[in-house]
């Protein structure tokens, strides 16, 4: 049942990810599918991952969008928060606002410092060159949320400090 319920699972994200038509989803549901998806990933690397918001949330935007934002998120908590980390935590929080909805991704990984902060969403800017990084995921994370999206992305970090980043979206 649970390799079923896997398999629909990446059927549906892999299937938004291609369409990008907007539609009504459960937001923390789909969020947590997509999580699903990535799960093998996150156990390899021994990282938990844990929803810590509000349920029945509902929304009306592109699906695919959402799930490129935090498969793009994880990858660079992957390679990045916890390189050379045994083990690490994500957490995930979505708030209900008035017409907006806020998700909040936070890591416990290793964190940024300001020149990293001052560079993250510049395309090619990259702290992994040597080991094939692009400099282009985050990049792309920050257009997806401004143009697809039409929200808005904020970080906050420090070294050994995680990072905690916070995207509004509007609801409908």
């Amino acid at each position: 049942n649970r390799v079923i319920e896997l398999l629909n699972n990446f059927k549906q994200v892999a299937a938004d990810q291609v369409v990008g038509e907007i539609r009504e989803i459960d937001l923390p549901n789909y969020i947590n599918e997509v999580m699903q998806t990535l799960s093998a990933e996150l156990k390899r690397n021994r990282v938990n991952y844990l929803y810590l918001g509000e349920q029945d949330i509902l929304v009306k935007t592109v699906p695919g969008a959402i799930a490129q934002v935090i498969t793009n998120l994880v990858t660079n908590s992957l390679k990045h928060g916890f390189d050379n980390r045994e083990s690490g935590n994500i957490s995930i929080r979505i708030e209900q606002q008035v017409n907006d909805v806020v998700i909040v991704y936070t890591d416990d990984g290793n964190g940024m410092d300001n020149e990293v902060l001052t560079n993250i969403f510049e395309p090619f800017f990259t702290t992994k060159r040597n080991s094939g990084g692009t400099g282009l995921g985050m990049n792309i994370v920050y257009n997806i949320v401004q143009q697809k999206l039409h929200g808005d992305i904020k970080i906050s970090s420090a070294p050994q400090q995680g990072a905690h980043f916070t995207i509004s979206i509007p609801q409908v």
